[in-house]
């Protein structure tokens, strides 16, 4: 499906996460997707008002650690590296370091609130998640 204004592709909820083209990272990305919903989306960016930092680079990446081998680390940059491939949804720039990007390949990253209050949940269809939910081991 095409965006009617961009003429990018969408998913059925109409959502834009393309790869910013460039360059030096369009022959990797053209045919990568990662998905913000809404709700992250709206999150994302309260935090970065919140912190001042509406200008800066929002990076997804894995470390090592936890029970299942990995965890997800988001954070807030100001430069990106030569290493990092760029992705855009709704006006966010999403970095992922080059050792990362097989582990967030097509993941939805969302954000809820519930009794133990609000967080950023990860679905990647490539990993198994432990028993506590933070970390995961990759799906070979």
């Amino acid at each position: 499906m095409k965006n009617k204004k961009s003429g990018s592709p969408t998913n059925t909820k109409g959502l834009l996460c393309n790869p910013v083209v460039n360059y030096r990272n369009y022959r990797s990305l053209i045919f990568t997707m990662i998905q913000l919903t809404p709700t992250a989306i709206k999150e994302i960016k309260r935090l970065q008002q919140s912190r001042h930092q509406n200008h800066h680079y929002f990076r997804l990446g894995v470390k090592q650690g936890g029970c299942a081998e990995w965890y997800y680390t988001l954070d807030f940059v100001h430069e990106l590296n030569d290493s990092d491939r760029e992705f855009e949804s709704e006006g966010i720039i999403i970095l992922v370091d080059q050792n990362s990007f097989p582990f967030v390949e097509n993941i939805k990253v969302d954000y809820a609130e519930d009794l133990m209050g609000g967080g950023f949940r990860f679905t990647n269809p490539r990993v198994n998640h432990c028993s506590c939910g933070l970390s995961f081991s990759l799906n070979i």
